[in-house]
C-alpha cells in the first residue's frame, strides 16, 4: 500500500512538474516576443530622431570678420 501511495504522489507531482514548466516556456516565449517588438520600436525611434535632426541641422555660418 505504502508503494502505491508513492507512486501516486509521484504522478502528482511529475504532473505539476510539467505544468508548471509549460508556464515557464509560455512566458519566456512572451518575454521574448515582447523583448523582439521593443527592439524594432527602438530602432525606428532612433531612425526618426536621426532623420528629423539630419532635417533640422542648420548650416554653420562662417564668422564674419570686422
Amino acid at each position: 500500500m505504502q508503494k502505491e501511495h508513492f507512486e501516486i504522489l509521484l504522478e502528482s507531482i511529475d504532473s505539476k512538474v510539467q505544468i508548471t514548466m509549460e508556464a515557464v516556456l509560455a512566458l519566456n516565449l512572451k518575454l521574448d516576443t515582447k523583448v523582439d517588438e521593443l527592439r524594432v520600436e527602438l530602432k525606428q525611434d532612433i531612425a526618426h530622431r536621426n532623420n528629423t535632426e539630419l532635417h533640422h541641422a542648420q548650416p554653420k555660418r562662417p564668422l564674419k570678420r570686422a
